[in-house]
């Protein structure tokens, strides 16, 4: 069976990250075109998975949009940094970025900003799980729907606000299959070219076959779910579909299929640095070893997992937002 919840719950939105422009001030190009470079660097490294790299480059470009007043400058660098700190689960400094944020959208002139800034409150909501919370706060962003078919073209925003609500209908085991129609169909007249998020809904096609148990339907899904993601080289995706695949296996007890598809997982977790989902991924291949009968991974696995619990335990995030 596929872990429902909890696992790679966010969507992230790397896609979405913002690139200010470096034409701001016509007395200081250079500066503008610094900040516009760490920028650029910023965002490179995030679709990277190098977090650290990518929060360090941003705050960078922060510290010079501060020195010369670049109002639009902080604004997109404050969201970025909301959505760095959003990846790694540091809610607090999420929602004192996008505080900052909210506080520059007053101005008309950067309104446009706040369905993006309301998308990461919903997402801080979705990966605590306060599903109703959630569904309150991604409601504006969805387009009206007849039946399963949008209204209007949906933007990226939208999109992602439909797969947001279409997990929280898979976690509350909910109206998924007219979530997932509604996701297929404003995916399909969007005309969008967005790997990741046809990856998730090919995920969530994969749910819904396995829940009518067509086992074989489901893994086919899911490995087309992995071709799209390596197209953009989404590493949360490649993981959480590996995963999905293992699992896929051990509920029809193919255990050498499980074995390799979660040591597959295990390898693209390495660049994450997400301990919760590693700690997920170790059980789930603890319990294959075992099936399998290989004592001696076994308890190498044990070992490993008493290493990340306390790693875990020990985990102290960063609550400053500089």
């Amino acid at each position: 069976m596929m872990i429902k919840s909890g696992f790679l719950a966010g969507l992230y939105l790397s896609s979405l990250l913002l690139f200010g422009c470096s034409n701001h001030s016509v007395h200081s190009p250079d500066i503008n075109q610094d900040a516009a470079a760490f920028t650029r660097d910023g965002l490179q490294a995030f679709s990277e998975a190098d977090r650290y790299r990518a929060k360090h480059l941003f705050n960078e470009a922060l510290s010079i949009y501060e020195g010369i007043d670049n109002q639009k400058g902080l604004l997109e660098t404050h969201i970025n940094l909301a959505e760095v700190a959003l990846s790694e689960r540091n809610y607090h400094a999420t929602q004192q970025h996008l505080q900052l944020a909210t506080e520059r959208v007053d101005s008309t002139i950067f309104q446009p900003y706040q369905t993006r800034i309301a998308l990461l409150y919903a997402q801080i909501a979705l990966q605590q799980k306060h599903y109703p919370q959630a569904k309150n706060l991604l409601q504006p962003l969805l387009p009206k729907f007849e039946d399963t078919v949008p209204n209007t073209i949906p933007d990226t925003i939208q999109l992602t606000a439909i797969a947001n609500r279409t997990k929280i209908a898979f976690s509350e085991a909910q109206d998924e299959t007219l979530w997932t129609h509604r996701y297929a169909h404003a995916l399909s007249v969007s005309k969008q070219i967005n790997h990741n998020l046809t990856g998730r809904l090919l995920r969530f096609q994969a749910r819904l076959a396995e829940d009518e148990q067509n086992h074989q339907q489901a893994e086919k899904l899911l490995r087309q779910a992995l071709i799209e993601y390596k197209k953009d080289l989404g590493r949360t995706g490649i993981a959480a579909t590996l995963s999905e695949l293992g699992q896929l296996s051990m509920a029809q007890e193919r255990w050498q299929d499980a074995r390799i598809y979660l040591l597959r997982c295990k390898g693209v977790l390495h660049s994450l640095d997400n301990l919760d989902t590693m700690t997920t991924v170790i059980k789930l291949l603890i319990k294959v070893e075992t099936k399998l009968n290989n004592t001696k991974a076994s308890k190498s696995l044990n070992k490993w997992l008493t290493v990340l619990k306390g790693e875990h335990k020990g985990a102290n995030y960063d609550n400053s937002i500089r």
